[in-house]
């Protein structure tokens, strides 16, 4: 496991457009609307709260899956659903794809 301060390094260095191609395995994709400034804001030196308010369909799981993926190797993300309904499906997704969900 790599250190806080390792990892931030490591995700500052991610070209964000390839890294959603590459995530989602297509070349035709990319980031939209907010989703670029909130994840280099996630992955910036500044510690800050973040509030995102989106429209449904604006694919908002990116913006909290991108950097579990590409941060890989240490340190956890919290994300708090309120949507009982949306639960089962983020814990599906996440095991799809390798990354451990306590929900």
């Amino acid at each position: 496991m790599i250190g806080r301060s390792k990892r931030m390094r490591r995700l500052r260095r991610i070209n964000l457009g390839m890294a959603v191609k590459e995530m989602l395995g297509r070349d035709d994709v990319s980031l939209r609307g907010k989703q670029e400034v909130v994840l280099e804001r996630v992955i910036s030196k500044k510690v800050e709260k973040i509030l995102v308010v989106v429209s449904t369909g604006s694919r908002k799981s990116l913006m909290w899956i991108m950097p579990c993926i590409i941060g890989r190797g240490g340190g956890v993300t919290v994300v708090v659903i309120l949507l009982k309904s949306l639960m089962g499906g983020i814990k599906k997704d996440y095991n799809e794809i390798g990354l451990g969900c306590l929900v």
